[in-house]
């Protein structure tokens, strides 16, 4: 791909793409959303790193007609407002690929303005109210179809980092609310929790801004490191569940099994088999959750998983309350535990009883509400097949075979 991104991105730039390593990939219907890291050497031997958004088509003449009627319009914007964008987008017919160059992106528009360091001044100088400079922006995370985090690097004493979320500002009115009101209430397990402080929303740019939480991910390894991600998990999710918050849509295991049919659909017209045993499985749910009881429903993250998790000096902070909803308790217990399972299984260990009662046994101990372990495995079971698909549609092998791994052990 080196040198065909070469010819269609920055022939004649006086740039050289040095290398490009192992492009991220996802199916979505008849296109493949594909991320290519490329390093490029311009003419006076300096490196940068650049990200390439690419579209694979399967019909001929559709990548043509993408960047015409969808990049061209986009690029051509940028210009008009003197936004600094490198050589901007491509097509390699013989691949039906089109191709641009982060941060112009057809999923999200307004990422060009996002990314420029004189728009964002702007909107700094607004936000602290006095002069701001930004000094660099750093893409932290894209996903086509979820959203893009970025770091704002300021030339503030008491600020000098601020990160953006662009594609979520659906719930930033919720999510504001519910975090002012978790950041007044006092866990029972008195643990010190961290959440997130919004410090702005920029509608046209789709746009919200946030401060900067201390600590580091947890390593979901095994023995010290396993525990303390346990314990700061279920603390967390102790200290939401019982925090009386009300905000969020409501969502249930029908919700739940619903997206998780929905993955499986997706990949069903390239896997056939491995998609019927995975509706199977999500059936087999279904029929286990037919006769009981729904429990009273409470704040929840959502989305709770290691990586949403940062420890700080015996503390915890929560990232990335998008998906915050009113469900039972089980919906993050199972989330949780379906990774927890997966990175048990990734190390060759399939322990389900015991992992499952020493992960409960620790929310119990944080001061969580009743929950039933059957309630947590049936969540936890409609997020590994959920995860089992989208690994499929994203071409990871090795985390398919370790989720289907999980899933016939649990």
């Amino acid at each position: 791909m080196a040198p065909l991104l070469q010819d269609a991105l920055f022939a004649g730039s006086g740039e050289v793409v040095e290398s490009c390593a192992r492009p991220r990939a996802e199916l979505s219907g008849s296109a493949c959303a594909l991320q290519y890291p490329l390093r490029v050497r311009d003419h006076s031997g300096s490196s940068r790193d650049v990200l390439v958004l690419g579209t694979l088509f399967a019909t001929s003449g559709a990548a043509a007609a993408f960047a015409a009627e969808t990049l061209a319009p986009l690029a051509e914007a940028a210009a008009a407002r003197r936004t600094a964008v490198s050589r901007t987008f491509g097509v390699i017919d013989g691949l039906d690929l089109a191709a641009s160059v982060f941060p112009l992106s057809a999923a999200l528009p307004t990422l060009v303005r996002a990314c420029d360091t004189t728009r964002m001044a702007e909107v700094m100088q607004g936000l602290f109210q006095r002069p701001v400079g930004v000094c660099d922006v750093e893409l932290v995370a894209f996903r086509r179809t979820r959203g893009c985090v970025l770091r704002y690097r300021l030339d503030l004493a008491d600020h000098p980092v601020v990160y953006g979320k662009i594609g979520y500002r659906a719930r930033s009115g919720d999510v504001h609310g519910a975090l002012h009101q978790l950041s007044r209430t006092v866990p029972r397990n008195r643990r010190a929790i961290s959440y997130p402080q919004m410090l702005g929303d920029v509608a046209e740019l789709e746009l919200t801004l946030w401060g900067e939480l201390k600590g580091v991910r947890p390593d979901p390894g095994d023995g010290p490191a396993l525990d303390a991600m346990i314990v700061a998990a279920t603390d967390v999710a102790a200290a939401l569940h019982t925090s009386g918050v009300s905000s969020g849509d409501p969502r249930t295991l029908v919700d739940e099994l619903g997206r998780a049919r929905e993955a499986v659909d997706s990949m069903a017209p390239y896997a056939p088999e491995l998609a019927q045993w995975l509706r199977e499985c999500v059936d087999g749910v279904a029929r286990d959750a037919a006769s009981r009881e729904s429990r009273q429903a409470a704040l929840a993250h959502g989305d709770l998983t290691p990586s949403q998790l940062l420890l700080h000096d015996g503390a915890v902070s929560v990232l990335d309350f998008d998906k915050l909803c009113q469900a039972e308790p089980a919906l993050d217990l199972g989330r949780f535990a379906a990774y927890l399972r997966f990175a048990l299984a990734k190390r060759g260990r399939v322990e389900p009883r015991a992992s499952a009662d020493a992960f409960l046994g620790a929310y119990a101990a944080a001061g969580g509400r009743d929950v039933a372990p059957a309630d947590v495995d049936l969540y936890a079971r409609a997020y590994l097949v959920r995860m089992a698909a989208r690994s499929w549609l994203q071409l990871k092998p090795a985390r398919l075979g370790v989720a289907l791994d999980a899933l016939r052990h649990l």
